[in-house]
């Protein structure tokens, strides 16, 4: 039987906060507003960027904090977005599973993955 972690809640109050993409950090992204365009379409366009938004390794505080995770966890990464925590979490034994409004952000997961030589299912679908 495998515990249930749902990443986005322990990371949302920490460290996240601190690494959201503001509306006008976004739209520097894409280089395009908001008003015409949905989050779905905003997020595709700044992720199909050839680098990673973030990075590749995974938040400072998943990292300090990784190991209050019970081994062999089945994780939630609600909005994954490119799978730096996801990936990290699946390198370290975890069952992960990524949800992301953006198909080409779910994409970028499977690739940094299979880079990394592990598995994170990915879902499309939004998190409303």
């Amino acid at each position: 039987m495998f515990n249930f972690i749902a990443l986005s809640l322990i990371l949302s109050s920490f460290s996240l906060a601190q690494e959201t993409v503001t509306s006008k950090q976004l739209q520097k992204l894409t280089g395009e507003s908001n008003k015409n365009h949905s989050q779905k379409d905003l997020w595709d366009k700044a992720y199909a960027r050839k680098s990673f938004i973030y990075g590749k390794e995974p938040a400072s505080f998943l990292k300090e904090n990784a190991d209050l995770i019970p081994k062999g966890s089945l994780v939630l990464d609600m909005g994954v977005g490119e799978g730096r925590n996801a990936v990290y979490l699946a390198k370290l034994g975890h069952q992960v599973i990524g949800i992301d409004v953006s198909s080409v952000a779910i994409k970028k997961t499977n690739l940094l993955a299979r880079e990394s030589g592990v598995r994170v299912k990915g879902v499309v679908g939004s998190l409303e």
